[in-house]
């Protein structure tokens, strides 16, 4: 509630954890109690935002909650139109939208909910058209990967201005029951009293490091999508690593990270003259945010002479 028209926020979730009812109700009270709120809700397709008698789409979900509230708290006149809630008592509005390019141009608005935008095609358009429009924009959405379409939601996860509300299923009172890991042999393993999911989960990486959590609700998903690890990875374990399968699991590599690797000597950007295309590295202060880290010392701006082997990551080939 204090994040709404002040600054955005990223929700990087679980599915089927209320994230999307939770956004729509918070905007829902200030709507219905304070003056001249403007919200507008976005989503792939006008029918996800407004299909009428979807319970899935999001303006429906509205009607459905106020319809549902005591008389006294309902406002005394609703105006409703296609891709419009207005509240008539104090001027506030919903209105709805489908992610195109230019979403939101012109506009000003308290808030924007953006909803799963990992699966926006245009979501670096979009983020760039939306700006200017509102202080607040909600990125609600399970995880897409680090590349491609869901690229830009990955970057506002690893945006540290932005705050951040993960949902994770382990919180569910109904998917944690039976909760356990399993250790390096493969033996399922019970967590020690009072653990909770953020202790074991890289949140540099965005994916569990070592002891990644399984339940009761967990084991019968996987079965249900056929023991694929990409799907839950993504819909159930917030693994934004989770883009194709792997010969090798992502936290062994983190345990090996932990145990082998020694930090970069050296970390900052390479600029590139556009005309002359020479090449200058420029030494950073947050190895976050740097493009390069390097693990030599340079001399005068360069790698020592000697001899090297390059090896290069082409993830998928995206």
């Amino acid at each position: 509630e204090g994040s709404l028209g002040v600054r955005d926020v990223c929700i990087p979730k679980s599915r089927d954890m209320g994230a999307s009812w939770l956004c729509l109700v918070t905007m829902e009270h200030r709507w219905r109690y304070m003056e001249n709120q403007t919200f507008l809700l976005a989503s792939r397709t006008e029918p996800m935002v407004d299909g009428k008698g979807d319970p899935k789409a999001l303006m429906p979900r509205l009607d459905f909650y106020t319809s549902h509230l005591p008389i006294f708290l309902r406002p005394k006149s609703i105006r409703r139109a296609n891709m419009s809630i207005r509240n008539t008592d104090n001027g506030s509005v919903f209105s709805g939208e489908a992610t195109v390019d230019n979403l939101g141009t012109g506009d000003r608005r308290t808030a924007i909910l953006l909803d799963e935008l990992s699966k926006l095609p245009a979501a670096e358009s979009i983020l760039r058209s939306t700006t200017a429009v509102t202080d607040c924009r909600i990125f609600n959405s399970t995880p897409n990967g680090r590349f491609g379409i869901g690229e830009p939601f990955y970057e506002k996860c690893r945006n540290k201005s932005v705050f951040k509300i993960f949902m994770h299923w382990s919180e569910h009172p109904l998917k944690n029951k039976g909760l356990y890991h399993l250790d390096e042999n493969g033996k399922k393993c019970q967590y020690e009293e009072g653990w909770k999911w953020d202790q074991d989960y890289d949140f540099d990486l965005l994916t569990f490091r070592n002891r990644k959590p399984r339940s009761d609700w967990w084991d019968t998903e996987f079965a249900r999508c056929d023991y694929d690890e990409t799907e839950m990875g993504q819909e159930a374990d917030i693994n934004f690593a989770a883009l194709g399968k792997n010969a090798v699991d992502h936290g062994l590599i983190s345990r090996w990270i932990d145990t082998y690797a020694v930090p970069p000597v050296m970390f900052g950007d390479l600029l590139v003259d556009p005309d002359t295309h020479e090449v200058e590295f420029v030494a950073g202060s947050d190895p976050d945010t740097a493009t390069c880290h390097l693990w030599l010392e340079l001399d005068n701006g360069r790698p020592p002479s000697g001899v090297y082997v390059i090896g290069i990551d082409i993830a998928t080939g995206s």
